[in-house]
């Protein structure tokens, strides 16, 4: 399978515009709120993410060596998958400060397959809301676990200002 590019930028540079956005995102913030984002990690994505860490594990990186390891093919490491966590929280809040997770990795992903990462609020207080993470695999959990964000304001300042006039 081929990993389909994601060229669409994730947020705008112009800070009135982000704020704009923040406020109006942190107002529909709420216990239930949930955003997901799909993603397939190619072998590029891998190779990069492999020199970066440092972790020259072959299984991520070598067809024979992942056979001899039970794999049919190269596997995305499990961290890189993480990182979809704060890539929705931090796009989403921008100026949030991404504070704590917990992971327990469940399955493999092969390099090419497509997965969806899901964050879901458990509890917001303040400025710390915590959010239930997980990533899934053709419906099955590969990854889960949970973070805890801090928000640039205390959600209830949000509420008092609003991008929309009519709000």
């Amino acid at each position: 399978m081929i990993c389909k590019a994601f060229s669409k930028p994730l947020y705008v540079s112009n800070q009135t515009h982000i704020r704009n956005v923040t406020v109006e995102l942190t107002r529909k913030l709420h216990v239930g709120w949930e955003k997901s984002l799909v993603r397939c990690f190619g072998q590029k994505e891998v190779d990069q993410f492999v020199n970066l860490t440092q972790d020259f594990n072959p299984i991520h990186t070598d067809d024979e060596e992942a056979k001899i390891h039970g794999f049919s093919k190269p596997i995305v490491p499990g961290i890189l998958l993480a990182t979809m966590f704060p890539s929705i929280i931090g796009s989403n809040f921008p100026g949030s400060v991404y504070a704590t997770q917990s992971l327990a990795f469940r399955g493999a992903v092969q390099v090419g397959e497509t997965v969806e990462a899901i964050v879901k609020v458990t509890k917001a207080a303040g400025k710390r809301v915590i959010f239930q993470t997980v990533v899934t695999r053709n419906g099955q959990v590969v990854l889960d676990g949970t973070a805890l964000a801090i928000m640039p304001s205390p959600l209830t300042s949000y509420e008092a200002v609003s991008s929309d006039p009519t709000n």
